[in-house]
């Protein structure tokens, strides 16, 4: 072989490799993903879930053990909702003054804010 057919065999083998290799690692990959997608996207056949047993979830209740301090006017009472209760506010804001005199008739005879927050929404979806 002459010193130009070397180089170009060896050139084509060089190629051939170079091709080779990346096809290779595709389909790995490919592969890879397929087996992700047969593992995420199957679905679990109900019988099946409900004969496993699952540990019990805890569930922890929330209190609102909060008062609003007690013996205010109904200004002062409005201005301590909008200033430290502003979720409370946001929903009180949409009454109109006769709800929000029964609202604060609660207060006095209740200050929790869990009371003061029942009241507000039984009044918004009583209307």
């Amino acid at each position: 072989m002459t010193g130009f057919s070397k180089r170009c065999v060896v050139c084509l083998v060089g190629i051939s490799v170079w091709v080779a290799i990346p096809a290779g690692a595709d389909d790995d990959y490919l592969s890879i993903l397929e087996a992700e997608a047969r593992d995420t996207g199957g679905r679990v056949d109900e019988a099946t879930v409900s004969d496993v047993a699952r540990p019990e979830i805890k569930v922890r209740s929330v209190q609102d053990n909060q008062t609003i301090k007690p013996a205010m006017d109904f200004e002062a009472f409005e201005v301590e909702l909008n200033t430290y209760y502003s979720g409370t506010w946001f929903l009180y804001e949409k009454l109109d003054s006769e709800q929000r005199r029964a609202v604060y008739s609660t207060y006095r005879q209740d200050n929790r804010t869990a009371s003061v927050r029942e009241k507000i929404v039984k009044l918004l979806t009583s209307r």
